[in-house]
């Protein structure tokens, strides 16, 4: 079966505005075909909650750069002993807990002499008006468990990276944001993603579309990469020579790459496999 795993900002989400609408049809067509679509972002639970709702999305869902995984509770429940339980969702947390990575980003600031500017510090104002939010949208951004998106306001970015890789944390880059996180990347919760989908005896192939730096461990574990235009396209070209690109940005762009490559996954099988169960 075919897996889609998205991004979000940028990528299914219009970069100004949010707006999803491009890729309606394109949405639609996965559903028609069985065909799951993950979101895969550094934007919280809280967040991603109403944007699940508001698509009719019931498929799992990676929140925090990789920080964990959500699986609705009714279907892999079983294919995941042990894991946690919360709000009818079974979850895999691969991430370091908040309040420790505000504390390393706090020290590796200052070993570096750098000055950052990370949500925990921000007021639901600042983060609003930074992201183009409402403070109601800014309120869910800052309910973070697994990510610090922060500012870079001064100071040298590699000494800051040296820092944060001293103390033992990961970083990366999004289309707006800095991030320090702990031992995750998005393409670690890829894995997860498709080991609990393989527990059900489906061979899983994964296309992924992205259009940050922060998307790129995400999109090596693709079958099928696909990659956005952004400002950081010419770096994820050279990472992923083989990619498909989309033909425009945002919404529009991503759902015509959608349509566009739905006839291209039949090379890959004779036909598109529907999961093993219906949501």
């Amino acid at each position: 079966m075919w897996i889609m795993v998205t991004d979000l900002d940028g990528t299914l989400l219009d970069h100004q505005g949010y707006s999803w609408e491009g890729a309606r049809e394109a949405i639609s067509a996965l559903e028609v075909r069985g065909v799951p679509l993950v979101f895969c972002t550094s934007k919280t639970r809280a967040e991603v909650l109403p944007l699940r709702e508001a698509i009719g999305n019931r498929h799992p869902f990676i929140v925090e750069n990789g920080g964990a995984v959500y699986f609705p509770a009714k279907h892999f429940a079983t294919a995941l002993p042990g894991a946690t339980v919360r709000d009818g969702f079974v979850s895999t947390v691969l991430g370091t807990p908040y309040a420790a990575l505000v504390d390393a980003l706090a020290h590796a600031a200052r070993e570096a002499r750098c000055n950052v500017r990370g949500f925990a510090d921000a007021s639901v104002e600042e983060v609003a008006r930074w992201c183009g939010f409402s403070t109601a949208e800014a309120t869910l951004a800052k309910a973070r468990e697994y990510d610090e998106p922060f500012l870079l306001e001064s100071g040298d970015p590699e000494a800051l990276i040296a820092a944060i890789e001293a103390g033992g944390f990961r970083w990366t880059r999004g289309g707006r944001f800095w991030h320090i996180l702990g031992a995750n990347e998005k393409g670690d919760a890829v894995r997860e993603l498709r080991r609990a989908y393989h527990s059900f005896g489906a061979p899983v192939q994964i296309a992924a579309i992205g259009d940050s730096m922060n998307d790129l461990p995400m999109l090596r574990e693709a079958e099928y990469p696909i990659l956005m235009p952004s400002p950081q396209l010419e770096a994820l070209r050279q990472a992923l020579p083989d990619a498909r690109i989309a033909p425009g940005p945002g919404s529009k762009g991503w759902g015509r790459a959608v349509l566009d490559a739905i006839p291209e996954w039949l090379t890959f099988n004779r036909e598109i496999p529907r999961p093993p169960f219906e949501y």
